[in-house]
Protein backbone atom coordinates (compact mmCIF):
# COMPACT_ATOMS: atom_id res chain seq x y z
CA UNK A 1 0.00 0.00 0.00
CA UNK A 2 1.43 3.26 -0.76
CA UNK A 3 2.36 5.62 1.67
CA UNK A 4 0.03 8.36 2.57
CA UNK A 5 0.87 11.95 1.75
CA UNK A 6 -0.01 14.66 4.14
CA UNK A 7 1.81 17.42 2.50
CA UNK A 8 1.86 18.23 -1.53
CA UNK A 9 4.64 20.94 -2.24
CA UNK A 10 6.76 23.45 0.03
CA UNK A 11 5.56 23.73 3.21
CA UNK A 12 5.86 27.16 5.35
CA UNK A 13 4.28 26.98 9.00
CA UNK A 14 3.53 30.92 10.26
CA UNK A 15 5.27 30.83 13.84
CA UNK A 16 3.03 30.00 16.81
CA UNK A 17 -0.06 28.40 14.86
CA UNK A 18 -0.03 24.97 16.33
CA UNK A 19 1.55 25.17 19.89
CA UNK A 20 -1.79 24.65 22.63
CA UNK A 21 -3.72 25.32 19.06
CA UNK A 22 -4.14 22.17 17.70
CA UNK A 23 -7.61 20.84 18.85
CA UNK A 24 -9.04 24.26 17.68
CA UNK A 25 -7.34 24.51 14.08
CA UNK A 26 -4.89 22.40 12.22
CA UNK A 27 -3.08 23.73 9.14
CA UNK A 28 -3.02 21.40 6.14
CA UNK A 29 -2.24 22.37 2.68
CA UNK A 30 -1.92 26.11 2.82
CA UNK A 31 -5.54 25.79 4.72
CA UNK A 32 -6.46 26.43 8.79
CA UNK A 33 -9.45 24.38 9.13
CA UNK A 34 -11.06 24.79 12.11
CA UNK A 35 -12.54 22.82 14.69
CA UNK A 36 -16.09 23.70 14.28
CA UNK A 37 -15.99 22.68 10.18
CA UNK A 38 -17.25 19.39 10.99
CA UNK A 39 -17.44 16.94 8.17
CA UNK A 40 -19.17 12.98 8.38
CA UNK A 41 -15.91 11.08 7.35
CA UNK A 42 -12.13 11.45 7.81
CA UNK A 43 -10.75 14.00 5.56
CA UNK A 44 -7.48 11.88 4.68
CA UNK A 45 -8.77 7.92 5.10
CA UNK A 46 -12.55 8.32 4.49
CA UNK A 47 -13.61 6.63 7.31
CA UNK A 48 -16.87 7.47 9.51
CA UNK A 49 -16.36 9.60 12.76
CA UNK A 50 -18.91 10.99 15.08
CA UNK A 51 -19.26 14.55 15.75
CA UNK A 52 -16.48 15.30 13.45
CA UNK A 53 -13.92 14.00 15.11
CA UNK A 54 -11.03 16.32 15.38
CA UNK A 55 -10.58 18.92 13.15
CA UNK A 56 -12.69 16.72 10.58
CA UNK A 57 -10.16 13.91 10.79
CA UNK A 58 -10.73 10.42 12.90
CA UNK A 59 -8.73 10.00 16.00
CA UNK A 60 -5.48 7.97 14.51
CA UNK A 61 -5.47 10.57 11.42
CA UNK A 62 -5.26 13.67 13.93
CA UNK A 63 -2.73 11.75 16.16
CA UNK A 64 -0.54 11.16 13.26
CA UNK A 65 -0.70 14.63 11.63
CA UNK A 66 -0.07 16.28 15.26
CA UNK A 67 3.14 13.94 15.36
CA UNK A 68 4.10 15.25 11.80
CA UNK A 69 3.35 18.66 12.34
CA UNK A 70 5.74 18.41 15.53
CA UNK A 71 8.44 16.71 13.60
CA UNK A 72 8.99 19.62 11.50
CA UNK A 73 8.23 22.38 13.36
CA UNK A 74 11.48 24.30 14.69
CA UNK A 75 12.11 23.95 18.00
CA UNK A 76 10.61 27.23 20.57
CA UNK A 77 13.39 30.04 20.87
CA UNK A 78 14.74 29.94 24.63
CA UNK A 79 12.74 33.05 26.43
CA UNK A 80 14.68 36.18 26.84
CA UNK A 81 14.49 36.11 30.81
CA UNK A 82 15.29 39.17 32.75
CA UNK A 83 16.80 38.67 36.45
CA UNK A 84 15.22 40.75 39.13
CA UNK A 85 17.13 41.18 42.22
CA UNK A 86 15.09 40.21 45.01
CA UNK A 87 14.22 43.09 47.39
CA UNK A 88 16.34 42.80 50.21
CA UNK A 89 14.22 43.08 53.75
CA UNK A 90 16.78 44.00 56.54
CA UNK A 91 16.08 43.99 60.25
CA UNK A 92 12.84 42.57 62.16
CA UNK A 93 9.45 43.14 61.77
CA UNK A 94 8.27 45.59 64.39
CA UNK A 95 5.14 46.49 66.07
CA UNK A 96 3.62 43.28 65.84
CA UNK A 97 4.49 43.13 62.48
CA UNK A 98 3.18 46.28 60.99
CA UNK A 99 6.14 47.53 60.09
CA UNK A 100 9.70 46.30 58.81
CA UNK A 101 12.55 48.36 56.95
CA UNK A 102 13.88 47.57 53.55
CA UNK A 103 16.73 48.99 51.52
CA UNK A 104 16.15 51.60 48.58
CA UNK A 105 18.37 53.37 46.51
CA UNK A 106 18.43 57.34 47.09
CA UNK A 107 17.72 58.77 43.90
CA UNK A 108 19.60 61.74 44.40
CA UNK A 109 23.17 60.65 45.61
CA UNK A 110 22.64 56.99 44.46
CA UNK A 111 23.61 55.45 47.99
CA UNK A 112 21.31 52.62 49.69
CA UNK A 113 19.44 53.58 53.03
CA UNK A 114 17.16 52.08 55.19
CA UNK A 115 13.65 52.98 55.43
CA UNK A 116 10.85 51.85 56.98
CA UNK A 117 7.61 50.53 55.15
CA UNK A 118 4.17 49.80 56.86
CA UNK A 119 2.63 46.15 56.18
CA UNK A 120 -1.18 47.78 55.07
CA UNK A 121 -3.08 44.31 54.89
CA UNK A 122 -2.68 44.16 58.27
CA UNK A 123 -4.09 47.48 58.92
CA UNK A 124 -8.10 47.64 59.59
CA UNK A 125 -9.85 50.57 58.16
CA UNK A 126 -12.06 52.71 60.91
CA UNK A 127 -12.99 55.85 59.01
CA UNK A 128 -13.80 57.46 55.35
CA UNK A 129 -13.45 61.05 54.31
CA UNK A 130 -14.71 62.81 51.52
CA UNK A 131 -10.80 64.18 50.87
CA UNK A 132 -9.58 60.98 50.59
CA UNK A 133 -9.08 60.48 54.42
CA UNK A 134 -8.79 57.01 55.75
CA UNK A 135 -8.50 56.43 59.56
CA UNK A 136 -6.55 53.05 59.64
CA UNK A 137 -5.64 51.31 63.23
CA UNK A 138 -3.57 50.19 64.84
CA UNK A 139 -0.99 52.49 63.30
CA UNK A 140 -1.36 55.71 60.60
CA UNK A 141 0.49 54.97 58.00
CA UNK A 142 0.91 58.25 57.44
CA UNK A 143 3.84 58.85 59.64
CA UNK A 144 5.71 56.50 57.75
CA UNK A 145 5.29 58.54 54.35
CA UNK A 146 8.39 60.42 54.36
CA UNK A 147 11.53 58.89 53.62
CA UNK A 148 15.03 60.32 54.30
CA UNK A 149 18.37 59.04 52.85
CA UNK A 150 20.94 58.63 55.74
CA UNK A 151 23.53 59.89 53.42
CA UNK A 152 22.44 62.92 52.01
CA UNK A 153 19.36 64.14 53.59
CA UNK A 154 16.97 64.28 50.86
CA UNK A 155 13.58 63.46 52.06
CA UNK A 156 10.68 62.86 49.62
CA UNK A 157 7.04 61.23 50.52
CA UNK A 158 7.51 57.00 49.45
CA UNK A 159 5.68 58.10 46.12
CA UNK A 160 8.12 60.82 44.83
CA UNK A 161 11.26 58.61 46.47
CA UNK A 162 11.77 57.43 42.42
CA UNK A 163 14.35 58.29 39.72
CA UNK A 164 14.72 61.92 38.95
CA UNK A 165 15.34 63.95 35.74
CA UNK A 166 18.82 65.29 35.49
CA UNK A 167 17.57 69.00 36.32
CA UNK A 168 16.10 68.05 39.05
CA UNK A 169 19.02 65.92 40.51
CA UNK A 170 21.41 68.56 40.06
CA UNK A 171 19.00 71.12 41.86
CA UNK A 172 18.19 68.74 44.76
CA UNK A 173 21.80 67.57 45.16
CA UNK A 174 22.67 71.90 45.73
CA UNK A 175 20.04 71.94 47.74
CA UNK A 176 20.79 69.27 50.07
CA UNK A 177 24.42 70.51 50.55
CA UNK A 178 23.33 73.82 50.83
CA UNK A 179 21.33 72.41 54.35
CA UNK A 180 24.42 70.02 55.27
CA UNK A 181 25.97 73.47 55.47
CA UNK A 182 23.95 75.74 56.76
CA UNK A 183 22.17 73.46 59.15
CA UNK A 184 18.04 73.69 59.73
CA UNK A 185 18.39 77.84 59.47
CA UNK A 186 16.86 76.87 56.29
CA UNK A 187 14.09 75.10 57.26
CA UNK A 188 12.70 77.80 59.98
CA UNK A 189 10.08 79.33 57.50
CA UNK A 190 8.55 75.52 57.04
CA UNK A 191 5.80 74.74 59.17
CA UNK A 192 6.39 77.02 61.54
CA UNK A 193 5.12 76.93 64.93
CA UNK A 194 5.90 73.10 65.13
CA UNK A 195 8.83 73.07 66.71
CA UNK A 196 8.12 73.04 70.28
CA UNK A 197 5.45 70.32 69.87
CA UNK A 198 4.17 69.52 74.00
CA UNK A 199 3.88 66.17 74.87
CA UNK A 200 -0.02 66.05 75.78
CA UNK A 201 -2.85 63.93 74.87
CA UNK A 202 -4.28 63.06 72.69
CA UNK A 203 -1.32 61.70 70.34
CA UNK A 204 1.49 63.35 71.44
CA UNK A 205 3.32 60.18 71.17
CA UNK A 206 2.19 58.63 67.92
CA UNK A 207 1.41 55.21 69.10
CA UNK A 208 2.38 52.64 66.65
CA UNK A 209 0.95 49.47 67.50
CA UNK A 210 3.48 48.19 70.25
CA UNK A 211 3.64 44.91 71.28
CA UNK A 212 5.77 42.18 69.80
CA UNK A 213 6.79 40.98 66.30
CA UNK A 214 4.44 38.75 65.06
CA UNK A 215 5.18 34.44 65.87
CA UNK A 216 7.45 33.22 63.27
CA UNK A 217 7.39 36.20 61.14
CA UNK A 218 10.55 37.09 59.76
CA UNK A 219 13.39 37.80 61.88
CA UNK A 220 10.87 37.09 65.07
CA UNK A 221 13.08 36.21 67.27
CA UNK A 222 14.70 39.02 69.87
CA UNK A 223 12.19 41.24 67.98
CA UNK A 224 10.86 43.80 70.75
CA UNK A 225 8.56 46.91 70.62
CA UNK A 226 8.86 49.49 68.34
CA UNK A 227 9.48 52.78 70.22
CA UNK A 228 6.71 55.38 70.06
CA UNK A 229 7.72 58.14 67.07
CA UNK A 230 6.96 62.02 68.66
CA UNK A 231 4.84 64.24 66.93
CA UNK A 232 7.63 66.50 66.67
CA UNK A 233 9.47 63.95 64.93
CA UNK A 234 7.32 62.85 62.69
CA UNK A 235 6.86 66.98 61.69
CA UNK A 236 10.55 67.16 61.48
CA UNK A 237 10.77 64.85 58.47
CA UNK A 238 7.59 66.37 56.37
CA UNK A 239 9.32 69.70 56.62
CA UNK A 240 12.43 68.37 54.84
CA UNK A 241 10.80 66.93 52.49
CA UNK A 242 9.01 70.18 51.72
CA UNK A 243 12.19 71.96 51.88
CA UNK A 244 13.15 69.28 48.87
CA UNK A 245 10.07 69.78 46.62
CA UNK A 246 10.77 73.24 46.33
CA UNK A 247 13.46 71.82 43.87
CA UNK A 248 10.69 69.63 42.03
CA UNK A 249 9.18 69.33 38.88
CA UNK A 250 5.55 69.68 39.99
CA UNK A 251 6.89 70.93 43.21
CA UNK A 252 2.82 72.58 44.10
CA UNK A 253 1.61 68.98 43.89
CA UNK A 254 4.07 67.43 46.18
CA UNK A 255 3.84 70.10 48.53
CA UNK A 256 0.09 69.40 48.46
CA UNK A 257 0.14 65.94 48.82
CA UNK A 258 2.30 66.81 52.03
CA UNK A 259 0.02 68.87 53.53
CA UNK A 260 -2.65 67.07 53.09
CA UNK A 261 -0.73 63.88 54.96
CA UNK A 262 -0.45 66.30 57.44
CA UNK A 263 -3.89 67.24 57.91
CA UNK A 264 -4.68 63.62 58.54
CA UNK A 265 -2.40 63.21 61.09
CA UNK A 266 -3.94 65.86 62.80
CA UNK A 267 -7.50 64.50 62.35
CA UNK A 268 -6.66 61.17 63.59
CA UNK A 269 -5.28 62.79 66.85
CA UNK A 270 -7.98 64.93 67.28
CA UNK A 271 -6.45 68.59 66.69
CA UNK A 272 -9.41 70.50 65.01
CA UNK A 273 -7.55 73.32 64.39
CA UNK A 274 -4.32 72.39 63.24
CA UNK A 275 -6.37 70.01 60.74
CA UNK A 276 -8.06 72.84 59.43
CA UNK A 277 -4.62 74.95 58.73
CA UNK A 278 -3.01 72.31 56.89
CA UNK A 279 -6.17 71.33 54.87
CA UNK A 280 -6.02 75.64 53.88
CA UNK A 281 -2.27 74.80 52.75
CA UNK A 282 -2.99 72.03 51.09
CA UNK A 283 -5.45 73.33 49.04
CA UNK A 284 -3.72 76.37 48.46
CA UNK A 285 -1.08 73.93 46.80
CA UNK A 286 -3.50 72.06 45.10
CA UNK A 287 -5.13 75.15 43.33
CA UNK A 288 -1.67 76.50 42.33
CA UNK A 289 -1.17 73.03 40.76
CA UNK A 290 -4.58 72.64 38.81
CA UNK A 291 -4.26 76.33 37.13
CA UNK A 292 -0.86 77.21 36.90
CA UNK A 293 1.71 75.43 34.70
CA UNK A 294 3.25 73.39 36.89
CA UNK A 295 0.99 70.45 36.71
CA UNK A 296 -0.68 67.60 38.88
CA UNK A 297 0.62 65.00 40.58
CA UNK A 298 1.58 61.74 38.32
CA UNK A 299 -1.53 59.42 40.01
CA UNK A 300 -4.38 62.49 39.99
CA UNK A 301 -5.60 63.71 36.69
CA UNK A 302 -8.00 67.00 36.31
CA UNK A 303 -11.48 65.72 37.62
CA UNK A 304 -9.66 64.20 40.59
CA UNK A 305 -7.77 67.34 41.55
CA UNK A 306 -11.14 69.80 41.33
CA UNK A 307 -12.94 66.78 42.93
CA UNK A 308 -10.19 67.52 45.88
CA UNK A 309 -10.04 71.44 45.80
CA UNK A 310 -13.79 71.23 46.01
CA UNK A 311 -14.11 69.20 49.36
CA UNK A 312 -11.60 70.69 50.50
CA UNK A 313 -13.36 74.07 49.82
CA UNK A 314 -16.28 72.40 51.91
CA UNK A 315 -14.41 71.42 54.49
CA UNK A 316 -12.86 75.23 54.86
CA UNK A 317 -16.59 77.04 54.88
CA UNK A 318 -15.94 78.44 51.18
CA UNK A 319 -19.20 77.20 50.00
CA UNK A 320 -19.07 78.59 46.30
CA UNK A 321 -15.43 77.75 45.61
CA UNK A 322 -16.97 74.23 46.30
CA UNK A 323 -19.61 74.44 44.12
CA UNK A 324 -17.68 75.94 41.21
CA UNK A 325 -14.77 73.15 41.50
CA UNK A 326 -17.52 69.83 42.25
CA UNK A 327 -20.00 71.59 38.72
CA UNK A 328 -16.62 70.72 37.10
CA UNK A 329 -16.71 67.19 37.50
CA UNK A 330 -20.51 66.40 37.21
CA UNK A 331 -20.60 68.63 34.81
CA UNK A 332 -22.42 67.47 31.40
CA UNK A 333 -19.10 67.77 29.11
CA UNK A 334 -17.26 66.07 32.76
CA UNK A 335 -14.76 63.11 31.57
CA UNK A 336 -14.64 62.15 35.12
CA UNK A 337 -13.91 58.44 36.33
CA UNK A 338 -16.96 57.11 37.36
CA UNK A 339 -16.01 56.81 40.91
CA UNK A 340 -15.32 60.59 40.72
CA UNK A 341 -18.37 61.79 39.79
CA UNK A 342 -20.23 59.57 42.06
CA UNK A 343 -18.54 61.06 45.34
CA UNK A 344 -19.00 64.49 43.99
CA UNK A 345 -22.52 64.11 42.93
CA UNK A 346 -22.63 62.86 46.66
CA UNK A 347 -20.48 66.10 48.11
CA UNK A 348 -23.48 68.20 45.70
CA UNK A 349 -26.18 67.23 47.17
CA UNK A 350 -24.14 67.49 50.92
CA UNK A 351 -23.91 71.17 49.45
CA UNK A 352 -27.26 71.45 48.73
CA UNK A 353 -28.49 70.48 52.19
CA UNK A 354 -26.14 73.14 53.91
CA UNK A 355 -27.40 75.92 51.75
CA UNK A 356 -31.03 74.80 52.47
CA UNK A 357 -30.08 74.74 56.43
CA UNK A 358 -28.65 78.52 56.17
Amino acid sequence: MAARVWFAGPLAFPAGCFRGKVERSIFLGGEIVHASQHAAVCRRCGASIAAGGVAGYCPDCARELVAHIKSVMPPDPQPRVTPVAPRRVSGSRTAGGLLYTTRERCPVCGSTCSVTRVAMSRLRVEERGADFYVRYTPIDPNLYQVWVCSSCGYAAPQGAFAPLYPDERERLAAAGLRLREQGEVLLRDILPGLEAEPDHAPGAEVATGEGPAAPGGEGAAGAGPEPSRSFAEVVGEYRRALYFARFRRRAHGIAAGLYLRLAWICRTRGETERDRQFSALALEEYVQAYEGEDGLPGNMDQFAAAYLIGVLNMRLGRLREAARYLGLVIGPRSGAEPAIRKMAQDQWYELQRIWEGN
